[in-house]
């Protein structure tokens, strides 16, 4: 009766052991700077952000310079204006003025919204990029590197995130070209 109860608790234990084996937490690190520095799509978004932001100074130096023009011409005609014709140019400058700080704002609003819509793209593609990683190596946690303090013998998957999303961009990519080919058939 000893023999069987303690190959019953024996049993209990191994399967313990067991199950707890099975639901220790699997987890890795990722990184989205690494994703986007080593990713296709992560450099194609750096380069648009760098695009629009260029397209920006150039829209508000041309708003700027076309101010300054104005304010150039009014400094040369103000001495010869009288008092109320001077106030009224003044606020008359003003009020472009006013209307080129609104237009600039507006093309400013317009490329952010462009760019946040590109990053969300992004972040949305390395999102199920690190899902299917993680469902591949039986991961059930996968935490930002980024708001890591310290880790020890933790795998990180960045790197793995860059290659499918370069295999997902070349793949696109294969796609593109051949409707393209089909339609010029």
């Amino acid at each position: 009766m000893q023999k069987i109860l303690l190959a019953f608790i024996t049993l209990v234990l191994i399967s313990c052991k067991t199950n707890q084996m099975e639901t220790e937490p699997r987890i890795a690190l990722v990184s989205l700077g690494t994703i986007q520095q080593k990713s296709k799509l992560g450099q194609d978004l750096q380069l648009k952000t760098s695009q629009v932001n260029q397209e920006f100074e150039k829209a508000r130096n041309s708003i700027n310079e076309r101010i300054q023009r104005e304010a150039n011409q009014i400094e040369k005609i103000l001495p010869a204006l009288s008092n109320e014709a001077k106030r009224e140019k003044i606020k008359e400058f003003e009020s472009k003025k006013l209307e080129a700080e609104k237009e600039l704002s507006v093309i400013r609003d317009q490329l952010e919204r462009f760019i946040q819509s590109e990053r969300n793209a992004f972040i949305r593609s390395a999102k199920e990029a690190v899902a299917e990683i993680a469902k591949r190596e039986k991961l059930n946690l996968v935490i930002d590197s980024d708001s890591v303090v310290y880790s020890e013998g933790i795998k990180d998957i960045s790197e793995m995130v860059a290659e499918k999303l370069n295999q997902a961009k070349n793949n696109q990519a294969e796609i593109s070209n051949e409707a393209r080919n089909n339609n010029e058939n």
